[in-house]
């Protein structure tokens, strides 16, 4: 009986694997990639906000996080998904937009792309944050009560 669980399950695991990798087959590399995922998230509003969000947090710092991102904003989905030019085809686009003068350095690309997510992450944290009242009070509660502001305390919970 045992076995036929561990045959059943290894047969479970081989399919999940064969489904993934007929999920992925045909598309690029760059579709794969775990900032085109993120990029993909966003509804084209919140780029929008992403974009003037991420423009005044960063302001005149990490320039090329920002063009990483101006760039992301002008390529077209369908030429991601399809693509097939060769190994890092797109990323080697977006690199010459952002660095003209050097040559592609994948290792380098993946720590901007991380850099760019990790603000993305942030902004979607920030936009769940806003929406959810409860937790946006208990916050500010939380960091009057780490400032000893015990009046303003008593003024919302009057609220």
């Amino acid at each position: 009986m045992a076995k036929m669980i561990k045959i059943g399950f290894n047969c479970l695991n081989l399919d999940l694997y064969n489904f993934r990798q007929n999920l992925t087959r045909g598309m690029s590399n760059f579709a794969k990639r775990r900032i085109w995922k993120y990029f993909l998230v966003l509804r084209p509003e919140e780029k929008l906000k992403f974009d003037a969000w991420l423009g005044l947090e960063l302001q005149d710092r990490q320039i090329s996080v920002q063009r990483l991102w101006q760039n992301l904003l002008c390529l077209d989905e369908t030429e991601i998904s399809l693509s097939s030019e060769g190994k890092f085809c797109i990323e080697k686009k977006l690199w010459n937009k952002i660095y003209p003068d050097e040559d592609f350095s994948d290792s380098r690309f993946r720590k901007l792309s991380e850099q760019l997510i990790r603000h993305i992450e942030e902004f979607l944290a920030i936009q769940g944050f806003r929406k959810d009242r409860t937790s946006k009070d208990l916050h500010l509660l939380r960091e009057l009560g780490l400032r000893n502001s015990f009046q303003l305390i008593q003024t919302i919970y009057r609220k």
